[in-house]
């Protein structure tokens, strides 16, 4: 597959496409030499410590310097579930029960506690959930809007996008020493390059359309990549269509960093940056006429990019990596809400996935 060189025109901003391209499809039960596949806990299962990982599995995160995986559901108790891991195996699960409901993106504060965010069609808040007292905390200031993903950016601010069809791309920089409970939120302004300050976080969305700032069809999930750039998944109007974006922090241009063509790629949803600094993406595609959806790894430069694995009749919902770099753990989510966490080990260094006997 080549994903095509193309420059395209967003709402006030320039985008200029980078080379990209792939070849080989993956289903869980045909890898790539070398990798092998298998479930770590489904929804409805027990695990090791009584608790029952619920259904609906979203973003996932591994808490830092551990085996700790975390993973947001969108179910009725706004769960996240807390798994020890030692690669395939599920030494130990719990559950938070946060009681908010429509929860989505989650990610490491880097500081000892969780961020979790709605993702509803009228809104939604960023929430603190910290472990030894896991009662939510609502973060107003960092805006009320569809929160389609968020991370924590090498700079200690919080990136976040926004979802539907006009959503801006977000950045929240905390006040020292409130523990991100104040802060101001800013909205891209790519045309002007510079960022904006909401002066009405509760009304984040409608603020930023009416001053005119950036927006984008669909966005997805945004992650932290190398040289501090921020990268964020946009799917879109047309379900064939697809790219991932790239915002140089210091110019604040937004560059189209892979761009899809079809059911080679389409659809973008979660995004993770490996230990080996290559970026994973999981596809979010809709509709029957499209094939399966995937799970791509692609180099950092976007230069080359691997089919490295299909879900069929679902999607991958949120991609981790442990820290030592040998086991890929893929949040996967089937039509109906069921659920799992698939391990994939092997060698994941970026010679071996993009060798020329899998090219």
């Amino acid at each position: 597959m080549y994903l095509r060189k193309k420059a395209s025109l967003i709402k006030g901003i320039a985008l200029v496409a980078f080379w990209g391209q792939a070849s080989l499809v993956m289903p869980q039960e045909v890898m790539l030499k070398g990798f092998q596949a298998s479930t770590a806990v489904r929804s409805g299962g027990r695990m090791p410590g009584g608790a029952v990982f619920p259904e609906n599995p979203q973003g996932a995160v591994f808490l830092p310097n551990s085996n700790t995986l975390a993973v947001a559901h969108n179910d009725g108790a706004g769960s996240i579930s807390m798994l020890e891991l030692d690669g395939p195996v599920l030494r130990k699960g719990s559950v938070i029960p946060t009681g908010v409901a429509g929860l989505g993106p989650i990610a490491d504060s880097k500081e000892g506690f969780l961020f979790v965010a709605q993702n509803l069609p009228e809104g939604g808040f960023v929430y603190r959930v910290e472990f030894a007292r896991p009662e939510p905390v609502r973060i107003e200031s960092m805006g009320n809007f569809a929160h389609a993903g968020l991370t924590v950016g090498a700079d200690g601010s919080v990136y976040l996008t926004e979802a539907g069809p006009s959503g801006g791309l977000f950045k929240y920089v905390p006040k020292g020493g409130t523990g991100f409970l104040e802060g101001e939120l800013l909205a891209l302004d790519a045309a002007n390059r510079r960022w904006s300050k909401i002066e009405d976080p509760l009304h984040a969305s409608d603020e930023a359309r009416k001053r005119g700032f950036s927006t984008f069809q669909a966005l997805q999930g945004v992650s932290s990549g190398p040289e501090e750039y921020i990268y964020f998944a946009e799917k879109g109007a047309d379900p064939s269509f697809g790219r991932i974006l790239r915002l140089n922090p210091r110019s604040l241009q937004v560059s189209v960093h892979l761009f899809g063509n079809g059911n080679d790629f389409a659809g973008p949803s979660a995004l993770f940056w490996g230990s080996f600094m290559d970026l994973w993406v999981a596809e979010g595609k809709k509709g029957a006429n499209l094939a399966p959806n995937k799970v791509l790894c692609a180099l950092p430069s976007g230069a080359k990019v691997r089919k490295f694995a299909e879900v069929p009749g679902g999607e991958a919902t949120g991609i981790a990596m442990d820290a030592l770099g040998k086991t890929l753990y893929v949040i996967r989510q089937a039509k109906g809400g069921a659920g799992d966490v698939m391990a994939v080990q092997g060698d994941f260094r970026i010679q071996n996935v993009f060798t020329a006997e899998t090219l």
